[in-house]
């Protein structure tokens, strides 16, 4: 049976899972773009999927906005204003806000746990 873990099946159709990535970029890109619609076509050998997808206002404020501003205001534009990676090209060099350190750390802790459940 194929697998595609960002699919769910909703009365025999194959809808695109709100959590997925590629839900959060057609979201964007509406946003962006200031349209409403967007036709996400799934193609396989054996079968095609289309399906419309409506611009959600409410997700990309709850989901999306908040985010986006502070990647831009927290990562891209320090970056942009005083780069640093491209003098040295190590990442050490990356600036991280605090926020984005203890996701990572939260992620590490995840991952080696799960690692050790494994044992």
């Amino acid at each position: 049976m194929l697998q595609l873990p960002n699919w769910i099946m909703k009365d025999s159709s194959i809808i695109v899972k709100r959590n997925s990535n590629y839900y959060f970029q057609v979201i964007g890109q509406l946003h962006i773009t200031k349209r409403e619609l967007c036709y996400l076509v799934v193609y396989t050998e054996k079968w095609t999927s289309v399906e419309k997808i409506y611009y959600d206002h409410t997700f990309w404020i709850q989901n999306m906005s908040e985010k986006l501003i502070s990647f831009y205001l927290n990562c891209l534009l320090p970056e942009l204003v005083d780069p640093l990676y491209g003098k040295r090209l190590l990442i050490s060099d990356i600036r991280d806000p605090d926020d984005i350190l203890e996701k990572k750390q939260e992620r590490f802790k995840i991952l080696s746990l799960k690692k050790i459940k494994k044992s």
